[in-house]
């Protein structure tokens, strides 16, 4: 049988080190909360925005109907 090496103190203290080193995902997390504060914007001003809309859209069908009755 072969041997399994032996896993030294140091060689844990590298491993631990490079482990919270390791910057790879965090840009994942990043956009996922960035996402997340754009979410809560949108819900906490989701009526203002939606009455907005909505007169646009009413005043956008109130030009079509003033221009095609002649």
């Amino acid at each position: 049988m072969s041997e399994k090496p032996k896993l030294t103190s140091r060689d844990l203290k590298r491993a631990l080190r490079n482990f919270f080193l390791d910057e790879t995902g965090q840009s994942t997390t990043e956009y996922i909360l960035i996402l997340a504060i754009v979410v809560m914007i949108a819900l906490k001003f989701k009526n203002i925005i939606g009455d907005k809309i909505e007169g646009v859209t009413r005043k956008v069908a109130t030009d079509i109907d003033d221009a095609t009755n002649f």
